[in-house]
């Protein structure tokens, strides 16, 4: 959840409280459509206690976590426990919740990116390297698949990144 939310939810709230009456009534409205729509009750927005939050990672994910913590903790400290890839940061219910979300979001993301990388690096490293069948094919193959622009150009743009090495010339 962002700050702005957090405020947006924090101003409604007060109108709630020293609103006139039917501004009150608008008011109470809009605070129980956000507080269900974004899971949190009004003591969670009240509640500044912090507690130790722990989160299992795994290593290919600690990168997005990291990341993630820095942003919205910058100064907090994080420290991991005797289980391995179990981190803890101190943090209110709220930052919880919010943290929580945007890391589900990110990990996916992540995690899909990276397949999608690996897929085109594999297929530069490939092209890079002429690892292809050059002899006679068999009627019916079909040597060629379709691929959209943006994953050729992903490939190309990935195969200027790789080193010009070659086995001949290694071998020589």
């Amino acid at each position: 959840m962002e700050q702005k939310i957090l405020d947006k939810l924090t101003k409604i709230k007060a109108l709630v409280e020293r609103g006139e009456q039917g501004e009150r009534k608008a008011a109470e409205q809009a605070l129980t459509h956000l507080l269900n729509k974004y899971n949190i009750t009004i003591a969670d927005l009240e509640n500044e206690e912090q507690k130790n939050r722990f989160f299992t990672v795994p290593t290919v994910e600690y990168f997005v976590f990291n990341q993630l913590k820095v942003q919205m903790f910058y100064r907090r400290s994080i420290w991991s426990t005797t289980k391995r890839n179990r981190y803890c940061i101190e943090m209110t219910e709220v930052e919880f919740i919010e943290f929580s979300a945007l890391f589900d979001f990110h990990r996916n993301q992540y995690k899909k990116d990276l397949k999608k990388i690996n897929e085109s690096f594999k297929s530069a490293y490939a092209h890079k390297h002429d690892m292809f069948w050059d002899g006679p094919r068999n009627e019916g193959d079909n040597a060629t698949t379709t691929r959209s622009k943006e994953d050729r150009e992903r490939t190309v743009g990935l195969m200027g990144l790789l080193e010009d090495a070659s086995f001949r010339k290694a071998i020589a």
